[in-house]
């Protein structure tokens, strides 16, 4: 009976794309929010 130890895959390193969308979509969104109340103070004045 033989068993392969080396049998294995070396896979690719995981690429952070994901999180530098994330993190530029959540930056756009926290200038955006900031931004807000200022384009709604003439509608309500």
């Amino acid at each position: 009976m033989s068993v392969d130890v080396f049998d294995v895959t070396i896979e690719d390193p995981p690429t952070p794309w994901a999180q530098v969308l994330c993190l530029s979509l959540l930056t756009f969104l926290l200038v955006g929010l900031e931004f807000l109340p200022v384009s709604l103070l003439t509608p309500i004045a």
